[in-house]
């Protein structure tokens, strides 16, 4: 689990940029961009204040990242999309409590709440992540993009596309048991939202 929330650390620092919301006024004016997340029901609609980026990676890898230290949330997901297009998308993490083919695993897709990052590091317990494993009730979180444009974002040396779309799912986080077992411990936490972003072609 806690190479989970490093790899999320990674993506959340390694890709900003192109569809970054943290702009200059006129920047937003010009490159209005949207990210709505509700978290068990609760809404909250990001602003300039806080961060937002998606990423088209390697021809392979969509990844989106939320990050407000105000609303002390901290969402990625990264999805295996061989073709950026309209479509509907099944994400979660292979290791642990899912069942998955080798074909599934070698996706490495993800999809991970947390509270914001802080120094020291959160409990991992606080962590959320999707899973495909029915013998705990716990589905994928479906991604499903709408619209793919293309649109350049002023200022930005990569190529970028727009993109819009939604994401609903229920996130646990699990720990094995001394039975070999997998066991949800906590609350799960469901997310849905829908975003309207800007993304790079890296």
């Amino acid at each position: 689990m806690k190479n989970k929330l490093l790899v999320f650390l990674f993506f959340s620092t390694s890709f900003f940029g192109c569809g970054q919301s943290n702009a200059t006024s006129q920047d937003k004016t010009n490159n209005d961009q949207s990210f709505e997340i509700s978290i068990d029901n609760k809404k909250y609609n990001l602003s300039t204040d806080d961060i937002f980026s998606a990423n088209y990676i390697g021809q392979t890898h969509l990844t989106l990242v939320a990050l407000s230290e105000k609303k002390d949330i901290s969402f990625s997901v990264t999805a295996f999309i061989t073709t950026l297009q309209p479509g509907t998308y099944q994400v979660y993490e292979c290791n642990s409590a899912s069942t998955c083919s080798q074909e599934e695993d070698d996706k490495n897709q993800n999809a991970m709440f947390s509270p914001y990052p802080k120094d020291p590091m959160v409990p991992v317990n606080l962590s959320r992540t999707a899973y495909n494993a029915p013998e705990l009730g716990l589905k994928p979180l479906v991604l499903t993009i709408t619209s793919v444009t293309d649109e350049q974002q002023a200022g930005v040396p990569f190529k970028t596309k727009r993109i819009k779309g939604q994401f609903n799912g229920t996130l646990a986080y699990v720990e094995k048991q001394d039975d070999g077992n997998w066991k949800i411990v906590g609350n799960t936490t469901h997310i849905d939202g829908k975003f309207d972003l800007f993304c790079s072609i890296r």
